[in-house]
């Protein structure tokens, strides 16, 4: 599932992430009349050493894990998982093929981007 983010209501966007309560007002100005009301879905995942990989995945909801965030059945060609500083260690991903098996700590699916926010010197994935 993609997590939503906000919502747009003529033109403008409502993030959930702007509100300490995550729900958005819209003003009243806007819904006189009767207004479209389209959701806003993330296509950026987060993984942080701190994070839980039964999390959505989403800022602040990061995963545990490499693999527990490549394997989100949420995520599509074009997405980005950005791993926030840190060791990663823990997962189990694995590819099989005709004959062969091949086992590594993540595997980043086809059209999805594997990103550092700090950097290699900083984020290192062990295994």
């Amino acid at each position: 599932m993609r997590p939503c983010i906000g919502v747009t209501v003529k033109g403008k966007s409502y993030l959930f992430v702007d509100s300490a309560d995550k729900a958005v007002s819209v003003p009243h100005s806007m819904a006189s009349g009767g207004v479209v009301v389209e959701a806003l879905y993330t296509n950026v995942w987060y993984v942080a050493v701190g994070g839980d990989d039964s999390a959505a995945g989403s800022y602040p909801d990061a995963a545990l894990t490499l693999e527990g965030a490549l394997s989100n059945p949420g995520i599509k060609s074009g997405d980005r998982v950005l791993a926030l500083p840190g060791e990663y260690s823990a997962g189990d991903g694995m590819v099989q093929g005709e004959g062969f098996e091949i086992r590594a700590r993540a595997v980043v699916p086809s059209g999805v981007t594997l990103e550092s926010t700090g950097g290699r010197a900083v984020t290192v994935i062990k295994g």
